[in-house]
């Protein structure tokens, strides 16, 4: 009974903080369908404070950054997207066309991480 409060009290804020992190992403996702790309970069910036290890949260605000052509940092969090989930495809290459320099870059990136990837491999 001990170690159920005990697992009980530790599971709680996490719960509660993954929650928190959830209602941040969602009004980051309602300013995007909006087009308030500033305001959505803020709120998943803050979801990304509450849980820096979600993919999604980075993928997104990259989206936003690229919409308003801060594409180093764009392209910085899909990275970071790709770093924390390499099987998360669209980082990769972004749900919206970014500028064609963006997404050169980005294809650029891609290639660098299939080469290391294989460099890796082979050792």
């Amino acid at each position: 009974m001990v170690k159920a409060f005990g697992l009980l009290f530790v599971l709680i804020p996490i719960l509660s903080c993954a929650q928190s992190g959830k209602k941040e992403f969602n009004q980051g996702y309602d300013y995007y369908d909006e087009g308030e790309y500033d305001k959505a970069i803020d709120s998943y910036t803050n979801a990304i404070k509450i849980d820096s290890e979600n993919a999604t949260y980075y993928y997104h605000r990259g989206v936003c950054r690229s919409l308003l052509s801060f594409n180093e940092d764009a392209i910085n969090d899909l990275n970071k997207a790709i770093s924390l989930d390499s099987a998360y495809a669209e980082a990769y290459l972004g749900k919206n066309d970014p500028p064609t320099s963006s997404l050169l870059q980005l294809i650029k990136r891609f290639d660098d991480l299939i080469t290391l990837h294989a460099h890796i491999n082979r050792h």
